[in-house]
């Protein structure tokens, strides 16, 4: 099932709008959305699910900075941070009263968690072998778990080429459920028209970092384990 997070490829659309000189951010607020998930945000709560769990049409008609400031609402208030209540009345005292001052965090301590918290990730271990190389041909899987995953719906069942391994990370799909299983990451290319048909411009290509387990060899089953 197609789902509002996973549209590429879909109709009806239309072209992506690119603006010339964008800024980081639009405005204040965005800034400080980016500095709550970044530090705060993604280390309380599976970031991912929070967002895909979003209303479509609240998904669909939001900026990238409104669907992860929806998703802090959703993910503090799961998480047990405060309350929906909670939540209402800030909005409310705020929006009755627009020069109410934000109340600061004095807690250096809490400050320099955070950014220790944010910097200080490290690769998994992992005693394997990559089963692919460079240049290898490979067909993606046809995956549609009821969570999160990393592969878009429009590169699954496709056939392309490992450009590059990358290292080893988690698998994002069971990390969200607080599984951890390290696996090698490949960057793959895909000819346009294999992803989009022969409308595509056939002198394209499409580059995307795989976690192995999406992957096959040309002539293994999509069933394989």
């Amino acid at each position: 099932m197609r789902r509002a997070h996973d549209v590429g490829g879909a109709p009806g659309f239309g072209p992506i709008a690119i603006e010339k000189n964008e800024p980081v951010f639009h405005e204040e607020w965005e800034g400080r959305v980016f500095g709550m998930m970044t530090t705060i945000g993604h280390r309380t709560f599976p970031m991912r699910p929070a967002i895909e769990s979003i209303d479509p049409a609240t998904y669909l008609a939001s900026s990238y900075y409104q669907k992860w400031l929806n998703a802090l609402e959703i993910g503090f208030v799961q998480s047990g941070t405060f309350t929906d209540d909670e939540l209402g009345n800030r909005v409310e005292l705020h929006r009755a009263n627009p020069g109410t001052p934000v109340s600061p965090n004095h807690d250096t301590g809490l400050t320099h968690a955070a950014r220790e918290n944010r910097y200080s990730q490290r690769s998994p271990k992992y005693d394997g072998d990559p089963v692919f190389s460079v240049g290898d041909s490979v067909l993606t899987r046809h995956i549609d778990p009821s969570g999160h995953t990393r592969i878009p719906r429009y590169a699954q069942g496709k056939h392309g080429t490992v450009h590059a391994l990358r290292g080893v990370y988690d698998l994002l799909d069971l990390k969200v459920q607080d599984v951890r299983k390290p696996e090698p990451v490949y960057t793959v290319g895909f000819d346009a028209r294999e992803l989009w048909g022969d409308e595509a411009e056939s002198s394209q290509r499409v580059y995307i970092d795989l976690w192995e387990s999406y992957l096959l060899l040309p002539n293994q089953s999509d069933k394989t384990p």
